[in-house]
């Protein structure tokens, strides 16, 4: 039977991902509530990695989608931005995307070996790539996971949480699962709030070791 989607009005409010413009003001993002905010392009990460939003935690991203950011990508300037943040994303595949799939493999891998080297919690696009990404996944481990607007069915949902993967619930979605499904679902949410809160602790103190500011409302 399906699983009504605003039976989970109640749980915790936490946006796991979301666009933000960085010309905004932190007063004009106050209003936000907790949010993961991520980025495009390590370009647009460096407005954002001197931020000192209360509730807004920005990324560094490098967008399937996005010819620029996926074609200037340096591996170097990556690493070092890195050390300003606890988010990685927007990054993933895209089978749509103008950029080569090639090209988009090789930003996705090398990524994904900089967060195995500073783990971090990462949102993942996976759009009509879905076999795709749960294979570098499984190829190369990461901490924490967070698979962007899933959609896929329930052997590849159980394969993803088998990897320890976590998918963000979108409440005002009219898509409806099967219970075993939402199920596995919920429990994920669950999990990435407990986890993500473990893990804001302790990127504080590294974030603290490098004088960056810690937002005190999510302290």
């Amino acid at each position: 039977m399906p699983y009504e989607m605003t039976n989970l009005l109640s749980l915790p409010t936490l946006d796991a991902h979301a666009h933000l413009k960085h010309t905004h003001s932190a007063s004009d993002l106050s209003i936000c509530g907790v949010v993961l905010a991520m980025t495009v392009s390590p370009e647009e990460a460096t407005y954002t990695v001197a931020r000192n939003d209360q509730t807004i935690l920005w990324g560094i991203g490098c967008h399937p989608g996005e010819v620029d950011a996926q074609k200037r990508f340096d591996e170097h300037t990556f690493r070092e931005l890195i050390k300003h943040t606890p988010i990685v994303g927007e990054i993933g595949l895209d089978k749509k995307s103008q950029v080569p799939f090639d090209a988009q493999l090789k930003t996705f891998r090398t990524i994904l070996t900089i967060v195995a080297d500073n783990p971090r919690l990462v949102s993942i696009h996976s759009n009509h790539v879905i076999a795709e990404v749960l294979e570098e996944l499984e190829r190369q481990r990461i901490s924490t996971a967070i698979l962007h607007w899933w959609s896929a069915s329930n052997s590849r949902t159980k394969a993803a949480v088998q990897l320890g993967c976590y998918f963000p619930l979108i409440l005002q979605s009219p898509i409806t699962l099967d219970s075993r499904n939402m199920f596995l679902l919920i429990i994920s949410y669950l999990r990435l709030i407990t986890d993500m809160m473990i893990r804001l602790q302790k990127y504080r103190l590294r974030l603290n070791q490098l004088n960056v500011q810690w937002p005190q409302s999510i302290s």
